[in-house]
């Protein structure tokens, strides 16, 4: 689905600082838009904007120095039936660039069919590539998935897979590792070509990562500006699925590429057994306490937990030695959040993969 309304205002405000162009004329259109048949038809925003043509009606019309000549280089019955023809164009706009100036026929013509008229200093060529490239973006088609988009190394990685399964815990320790967070649970996503997917995170949910059993983390704040990301091209899908389901619905050495179609395009995907959620499982079946993370042997060490005997994968803190009612993460990559997480605690429990 594409939205498929913007209004001249809009697009005038959007680029009033960008271009410093003026609303020379049919200022009482501010309400007038782009056609919904042309925008639904419209392959990119290439089909949106352009110089003045005839044979493509309802785009934003640009008329640059050769526009304005052809309008005006001719004997007046020729100039007025040139002008008179825009008008069946319907345009959302006319667009005045390289610092022309708009003939009194020019201006008189929009005022009478209520059609907004811009003038800006800007090069034709200029003003119709930014354009071009705004109205890709705006009218792009679109969808939101669940999952937790990441930069990892430069890619745009999306991590799938049915709740419960350990997406945002995996999300947290790539973050700890210097990778970078996207979108948490839910992932705005844009097709901008036809080639391509940019995904991003919707304003409500910026900079947050919800964690099973902590709550919301404020990514931003803990880990710094470096570990969020506005926006991202979505290049790799990895798909976590439980042992039974990857045993039985995926091949294990497959023939071909696996792939997701994500608005048409294809994003290569990877199904994965999540081993570490069947790690953290095994260990933390008895307690109370949420699941534990399992990437923090560092900060463990650090604060001096030791191995306990015959279980190689279990640290603890005698310093505590309260109990055994509540799992301590040290997921946040911060050794205060960790007693924090442990003040409550009758015993400190860290499972490491």
């Amino acid at each position: 689905m594409k939205p498929n309304v913007v209004s001249a205002d809009v697009l005038f405000e959007a680029f009033r600082a960008h271009l410093k162009w003026e609303w020379v004329a049919g200022l009482g259109a501010s309400e007038r838009r782009f056609d919904e048949v042309a925008v639904r038809s419209a392959r990119s925003g290439a089909d949106l904007v352009g110089y003045l043509n005839f044979i493509h009606p309802y785009r934003a019309q640009i008329l640059g120095e050769r526009e304005i000549n052809y309008l005006s280089n001719a004997t007046p019955e020729d100039a007025m039936r040139r002008i008179a023809r825009i008008v069946t164009l319907e345009p959302p706009v006319l667009v005045l660039a390289d610092g022309q100036v708009a003939s009194e026929a020019l201006l008189s013509m929009c005022e009478r069919a209520q059609i907004p008229m811009f003038a800006t200093r800007e090069s034709s060529a200029f003003v119709i590539d930014v354009l071009r490239a705004y109205l890709s973006k705006h009218f792009a088609d679109r969808l939101t998935m669940h999952g937790v988009f990441m930069d990892i190394l430069g890619l745009g990685v999306m991590i799938t897979g049915e709740s419960g399964l350990g997406k945002s815990e995996l999300g947290l320790e790539l973050i700890s590792r210097g990778q970078g967070l996207v979108a948490d649970d839910a992932v705005d996503l844009f097709r901008i070509n036809q080639t391509t997917i940019e995904g991003k995170c919707p304003d409500l949910l910026q900079n947050l990562l919800e964690v099973r059993g902590i709550g919301l983390l404020d990514i931003r704040a803990i880990f710094g500006e470096t570990a969020v990301r506005r926006k991202m091209r979505l290049k790799l899908i990895v798909h976590l699925v439980r042992r039974e389901t990857l045993e039985r619905e995926y091949e294990r050495l497959p023939y071909e590429p696996l792939t997701e179609d994500v608005l048409g395009s294809c994003a290569a995907s990877i199904p994965t057994r999540n081993s570490s959620t069947a790690t953290a499982e095994r260990w933390t079946r008895g307690p109370k306490g949420p699941r534990v993370p399992l990437f923090a042997v560092a900060h463990a060490r650090a604060i001096g937990a030791q191995p306990i005997e015959g279980h190689g994968m279990v640290f603890h803190d005698p310093a505590f030695g309260l109990g055994n009612d509540l799992l301590a993460f040290l997921d946040f990559g911060v050794v205060e959040l960790f007693h924090l997480a442990a003040g409550g605690a009758d015993k400190v429990v860290v499972v490491l993969a």
